[in-house]
């Protein structure tokens, strides 16, 4: 009796229809549903990435006006320390000369170093405002 119920148990077990695995994946809908959630992502990605790049070269800019403008006092303030060294150079004895800010401003070549800066200040001014306007927009 034993050998023969053995056959009977595996035959049934043959006979059962396969069952499907109990994750087939994902529906179509599914899918689908993912990939525009995915576009939608890239896509919002590619938008801040765009605004970032616009951000830096901005900045870029910004950078190379301040590195023209630091260049362009550092100047200035060498033609001052020029001008300096050649007064204590001709005063007699090499005396340190005091010289007023008045007295600056009578001098010829510190009227036209003031007069550059003045000028400069006034661009700066105008690039500055023009910036303004058109960051309030």
């Amino acid at each position: 009796g034993k050998a023969a119920a053995a056959p009977q148990q595996a035959g049934k077990a043959a006979a059962a229809p396969p069952q499907p695995p109990a994750s087939a994946g994902p529906s179509p809908c599914e899918v689908e549903a993912a990939a525009e959630a995915a576009e939608a992502a890239a896509a919002e990605l590619c938008k801040a990435r765009e605004e970032h790049s616009r951000e830096a070269a901005e900045l870029r800019v910004a950078v190379e006006n301040l590195e023209r403008e630091r260049d362009f006092y550092f100047g200035k303030l060498r033609e001052v320390e020029v001008l300096c060294q050649t007064k204590e150079a001709s005063s007699p004895l090499g005396e340190k000369e005091t010289v007023t800010v008045a007295e600056a401003r009578d001098s010829r070549d510190i009227a036209q170093i003031y007069e550059t800066v003045t000028v400069a200040e006034a661009r700066s001014e105008t690039r500055a405002g023009g910036r303004e306007a058109r960051d309030s927009r």
